[in-house]
C-alpha cells in the first residue's frame, strides 16, 4: 500500500451559528511539518489540531488554513446587561452633578465599560466552537489521507512499470555478459601469446591461463547483477505488502540500484553493455522521481 505525499482536501461544517472551513494542502517533505493558519483569537486550538494531523500522517509539509464565519449575529458580540448599564449610567451621572463644570456621560462613554456585557455564555460557546473546529480538522485530514491513497495507487503503477523496464535491461545485460566473458577470455589469451611471441619468450600455457582468469575476473559483473536483482526483488516485495510502505526505504533501494549500475558500467569494457547501462541508470532515475513522492 502506497500513500503519496501530495494532496488537497477541504472540510466545512456549519452548526450552532458557526461555519468552519478547513483547507488542507500536502506537499513533499523529508519529515512531517504541520503549519496552521488560524483567525485571530483561535490559536489556542493549534496544539490539539496538530495532534490530530500527526495521528494520520507520517511525512510531508502540511499547510492548513482555517476560516471561521459567525452566522448568528447574537454570537458576534455579548449582550448588554440593562440593569448593569443603568447602574453605571446613574453612578457616572451623579458623579458628574457633584463635580462643578464637568460634562455628563454619553452613551458611548458607558458602552466602553466591559462589565456591562454578559460574558456568562462565552465559556460554553468557546467549548462548542472548539469541538466544531477540531471536528472539521479531523474531517479534512481524513479526506486528505483518502486522496493521498488514490494518488499513491497511481505512483505504485508507475513504479511497477519502471521496475519491469529495469528488470528487462538487467536481464539483457546478463545475457550479453555470458557472451562477453567467453569472448574476452579468448581475446586476452591470444593477445598475451602474441606479446610473448613478439619478445621471443616461450609461453607458459598454465601461467597464461591464470593471468587470463585474473583479468577476466576483474571485469566480471556477475556480483553487481546479482545485487541489482536482489534490490529489484526487495522493492517489489515492499510494493506487495499490505501495510503502508515507507518511502524512505524505497528511496534507499533506488540509491543502491544506482550505485550498482555505476559500478557495473565502470567494470564492463563492452560497448553494448555500456549503452545498456546508460539506459539502466536513466530508468533508475525515473523510478526515483516517483519514489520521492511517496510518504
Amino acid at each position: 500500500m502506497i500513500f503519496s505525499m501530495t494532496g488537497y482536501s477541504r472540510a466545512q461544517i456549519s452548526e450552532s451559528g458557526y461555519s468552519v472551513t478547513v483547507d488542507m494542502k500536502s506537499l513533499n517533505g523529508r519529515t512531517l511539518d504541520v503549519l496552521f493558519r488560524f483567525p485571530k483569537g483561535f490559536m489556542y486550538l493549534e496544539s490539539e489540531a496538530r495532534s490530530i494531523v500527526r495521528k494520520h500522517l507520517r511525512r510531508g509539509r502540511i499547510e492548513c488554513v482555517v476560516t471561521v464565519d459567525v452566522e448568528d449575529p447574537k454570537l458576534k458580540a455579548p449582550p448588554i446587561q440593562p440593569d448593569v448599564f443603568l447602574f453605571y449610567w446613574n453612578q457616572i451621572t451623579d458623579l458628574a452633578r457633584s463635580i462643578p463644570n464637568s460634562s455628563f456621560p454619553t452613551l458611548s462613554d458607558v458602552l466602553r465599560i466591559p462589565y456591562i456585557y454578559d460574558h456568562s455564555k462565552d465559556e460554553k460557546q468557546q467549548e462548542l466552537f472548539s469541538e466544531l473546529l477540531l471536528r472539521a480538522v479531523n474531517e479534512a485530514v481524513e479526506k486528505l489521507v483518502t486522496m493521498r491513497l488514490e494518488e499513491g495507487s497511481i505512483l505504485e503503477k508507475a513504479c511497477r512499470n519502471h521496475l519491469e523496464t529495469i528488470e528487462s535491461i538487467v536481464e539483457s545485460i546478463e545475457k550479453r555478459r555470458d557472451e562477453v566473458v567467453a569472448d574476452l577470455r579468448t581475446k586476452i589469451f591470444e593477445r598475451m601469446r602474441e606479446i610473448l611471441k613478439e619478445f621471443s619468450i616461450d609461453p607458459d600455457e598454465e601461467k597464461i591461463i591464470q593471468e587470463v582468469a585474473f583479468l577476466a575476473e576483474k571485469s566480471d559483473i556477475t556480483e553487481e547483477l546479482v545485487r541489482l536483482k536482489g534490490h529489484i526483488s526487495h522493492f517489489r516485495k515492499l510494493l506487495n505488502a499490505d501495510e503502508a510502505v515507507d518511502g524512505r526505504q524505497l528511496d534507499f533501494l533506488v540509491q543502491e540500484m544506482h550505485r550498482e549500475a555505476t559500478t557495473l558500467g565502470n567494470k564492463s569494457a563492452d560497448l553494448e553493455i555500456s549503452v545498456k547501462v546508460v539506459d539502466l541508470k536513466a530508468e533508475i532515475a525515473r523510478l526515483r522521481e516517483q519514489v520521492q513522492n511517496i510518504e
